[in-house]
């Protein structure tokens, strides 16, 4: 009996292994929005490369990044750097630490906080970078994030946020002792302050709330009663502005971690139960530490989060389209899709046409590229886990099983790519894996068939992989059982 295999809708990783050990690492499903017509209704498209901008020269890694005016910004290692578009760098001054920043842009000024260090301006007009001394400023405590609502910059400390002056005011460098608030429809803890559609988001640990100006010569914002809701933030640089919405990790009183979506007052989680358990996986710092970055690129719409060595991606487009939420897993270097690397790209900023993107692996900036197959030229492991199919739990043979995909895609750097099956029957040991030839250039009628897989006793899992770089397109499995 010829049957398909549908193992193209993302990760989906169960807490036991036999259960279901799906895994979608460097691939992203493609849904067709032609679903009569099309050969196959998901196929699986590789993420994209890396390749470099611009070698900087500098030592550490890339820990935040904003675009200002159409110039990109990053701070890397401890460097504040500005970038033209032929990759010239200015270095502007020293950011001390090492953790990542938050940082923010009120007209006239750049605002860097780094959550467990210091603060500084940089005045866009005549480039003036500074470390923040300001009495007030520094007598509030330890600042944890930056924002901007409606010519404010908006900071926030463990138990209370406050302003500083608007932006026509010493450039919003200023600092008024008066001008502060505590989130109080909760007792909990502060972690961070968002601006979505003009409304302030007072992040706690357990609760929100929201605020909107007030015309006052005192505490620029009010709280607006009633618009708040019962979920509270666990990662405060992992809050993006995401297709019209917000996106942030957090949860309810005694709740773990999830993954949440607010529009207004609306709030609904996103991430599935698989999300939710590889959060369960990460340390209390490494929560807390989480980075998240959001791009869109061929139609798609991402998410990325980084929480300790997992990178996990939501893809809008696939979610919407197949009325489910997809997403897939960005590593870098090698793991065989048995253990988790984190990718090395964050920081993403849109300029000079290009998808910029730091390294954590050095002080280099990147760029997006789909049509580039390395990762600041290292090669991009591919790997894709099924979830386990079998026969009503009876043992039954499997003849063979064929991957559709683009052939014909070998190039200059990879002559004669391939493709590596292998497969578990008890959902832990793995057999051999079997190479199958992708095709040189100009095959394109190479077919991928892997033949006399033996007898299953219950139920098996397939693995494929390649590292080469070319490009890559699955459409989809059949299998032959019996």
């Amino acid at each position: 009996m010829r049957t398909e295999l549908l193992m193209q809708t993302g990760f989906y990783k169960s807490r036991s292994l036999p259960l279901s050990r799906k895994r979608c690492i460097n691939m992203f499903p493609q849904v067709s929005q032609d679903k009569a017509g099309a050969f196959s209704v998901v196929s699986l498209f590789a993420t994209p490369g890396i390749p470099t901008f611009k070698e900087t020269g500098l030592s550490g890694r890339s820990r935040g990044c904003i675009e200002v005016l159409g110039v990109p910004y990053y701070v890397v290692g401890t460097n504040f750097i500005s970038m033209t578009s032929d990759g010239t760098v200015t270095n502007h001054g020293t950011v001390a630490g090492e953790s990542d920043v938050s940082v923010s842009y009120n007209t006239k000024t750049i605002c860097i906080i780094v959550p467990d260090g210091n603060g500084y301006f940089f005045t866009v007009t005549g480039a003036v970078f500074a470390q923040i001394s300001d009495a007030t400023f520094l007598a509030m405590g330890q600042t944890r994030t930056v924002n901007y609502k409606k010519g404010f910059f908006v900071f926030n400390t463990d138990t209370e946020f406050f302003n500083s002056s608007k932006y026509d005011v010493s450039n919003g460098q200023a600092f008024d002792a008066l001008d502060f608030d505590s989130e109080d429809i909760a007792p909990d803890n502060i972690v961070a302050t968002f601006t979505s559609h003009d409304d302030l988001y007072v992040l706690g640990t357990q609760t929100t709330a929201l605020y909107d100006n007030i015309t006052t010569n005192l505490f620029p914002f009010a709280e607006i009663d009633g618009a708040n809701f019962e979920y509270g933030c666990h990662a405060r640089l992992a809050i993006i502005k995401f297709a019209n919405d917000f996106l942030f990790i957090g949860g309810g009183k005694n709740e773990s971690s999830a993954v949440f979506r607010v529009s207004g007052t609306g709030v609904s989680r996103i991430s599935t139960d698989a999300i939710e358990y590889i959060f369960t996986l990460a340390t209390v710092a490494e929560l807390s530490n989480a980075i998240a970055d959001t791009y869109s690129q061929d139609g798609h719409v991402f998410a990325v989060f980084t929480v300790g060595d997992y990178t996990l991606v939501y893809d809008d487009t696939a979610s919407r389209l197949l009325e489910t939420p997809v997403w897939h897993e960005r590593q870098s270097g090698f793991t065989n899709g048995l253990g988790h690397k984190r990718w090395r790209g964050q920081h993403i900023c849109k300029a000079y046409g290009k998808l910029l993107i730091g390294d954590n692996d050095s002080g280099n900036i990147g760029y997006l590229d789909l049509d580039t197959y390395y990762e600041f030229g290292d090669r991009i492991e591919r790997v894709i886990v099924s979830q386990p199919f079998d026969v009503k739990g009876t043992p039954f043979f499997q003849d063979e099983i064929e991957m559709f995909i683009e052939s014909g895609v070998g190039n200059a750097n990879s002559t004669n790519p391939v493709w590596l099956m292998s497969y578990t029957n008890d959902g832990k040991t793995w057999s051999e894996a079997r190479e199958r030839a992708m095709g040189k250039v100009g095959e394109y009628l190479k077919r991928l068939v892997w033949r006399r897989l033996g007898r299953i006793p219950a139920k098996r899992v397939l693995r494929f992989k390649t590292d080469d770089p070319v490009k890559t397109c699955i459409y989809k499995w059949m299998t032959d059982i019996g």
